[in-house]
């Protein structure tokens, strides 16, 4: 697991991707915007990091995760009461298809990002689920 430490910290993000896809375009725009990026060794090392880095928000990159490794991400976290409630955002080339956007919802995944995006788009969507929710 890769850690960069940046203080003060806006939040902690736990991103999952393959090395050489999006990381190397969003590790530094969520680094410039105060966030910690934690990275897991492996999509199978989600649920463990999560636990022990207890992040805001997961970010998925899913152009670098087989389907099946995605759904068992987010069926973890989901299912497991100390990740359960952790916002889960979606980065996918299928975005822009509402049946994807309405199933991948139903699974359990907070907000979904359409592949290729904007910046200003990836900043906005986490900070929003940065944002201490109102009860």
């Amino acid at each position: 697991m890769q850690r960069e430490p940046i203080a003060p910290t806006r939040g902690t993000i736990l991103v999952v991707d393959n090395p050489g896809n999006l990381l190397p375009r969003v590790q530094p725009l969520l680094e410039s915007d105060g966030c910690c990026v934690v990275i897991p060794d492996a999509p199978s090392a989600t649920l463990t990091c999560a636990l022990q880095e207890r992040p805001q928000v997961v970010l998925l990159l899913t152009t670098a995760l087989q389907t099946e490794s995605f759904l068992e991400v987010v069926y973890q976290l989901r299912t497991t009461k100390d990740t359960a409630a952790v916002p889960i955002v979606l980065v996918t080339r299928y975005g822009h298809e509402p049946d994807f956007v309405e199933l991948v919802h139903a699974w359990g995944v907070t907000e979904v990002i359409a592949s290729p995006f904007e910046p200003q788009t990836l900043r906005a969507v986490i900070a929003a689920q940065l944002t201490p929710r109102q009860e």
